[in-house]
């Protein structure tokens, strides 16, 4: 009988928080994957320290040189991975980078396309040049530039209250609804 492909749900964040809800939703997820029958599912923990994988109701650190690890001496390697982690460890293209470097198949976007998408500026100007509909935006490259006289422009061109939201931000984290040029 053949061995079932083992799906990775890799899981975590740096944020203590948002790790533990998405670590509960990537168990969700994996139970799924594990009902449905046509695959095993693994969790693979990512975040600050090492990373872990858990696998039938133990865990184990992840060798990611391997990209796999031993649990129950079984070795326990997913062939492709759904990435549900939250904040910037998913968000930056660095694990999308990884795992194209590992082979394996990864769902979102690709490496590119996921750096592209994580530089607001970058990814406003890209739609711009495609023709779609943007809402207008400054960016303010060094904190030093942001002078009495931008504040001013600012006001003049755009008007208040304003979002201001940082360039590199993951999900909603930094933004900030500015009411007058003085805040």
């Amino acid at each position: 009988m053949l061995e079932k492909k083992i799906v990775g749900v890799v899981v975590g964040s740096n944020d203590p928080e948002a790790h533990q809800k998405s670590f509960q939703e990537g168990e969700q997820v994996a139970k799924l994957i594990d009902d449905f029958g046509e695959f095993e599912a693994c969790l693979i923990e990512i975040g600050k320290g090492p990373w872990l994988l858990h696998y039938d109701d133990s865990k184990a650190t992840f060798d990611k040189e391997k990209f796999g690890t031993i649990i129950r001496r079984r070795r326990v390697k997913p062939d492709s991975v759904l990435i549900l982690t939250k904040g910037k460890v998913g968000e930056t293209g660095e694990l999308q980078e990884y795992f194209d470097k590992m082979g394996v198949p990864f769902s979102g976007s690709g490496v590119e396309d996921t750096r592209q998408t994580f530089n607001k500026s970058e990814c406003n100007q890209i739609f711009k040049s495609e023709g779609l509909p943007t809402v207008g935006s400054y960016l303010i490259n060094n904190s030093k530039l942001a002078t009495e006289d931008l504040f001013d422009k600012i006001e003049k061109v755009f008007g208040f209250p304003c979002i201001v939201k940082p360039n590199r931000g993951a999900g909603s984290k930094g933004i900030t609804k500015v009411e007058t040029k003085k805040e």
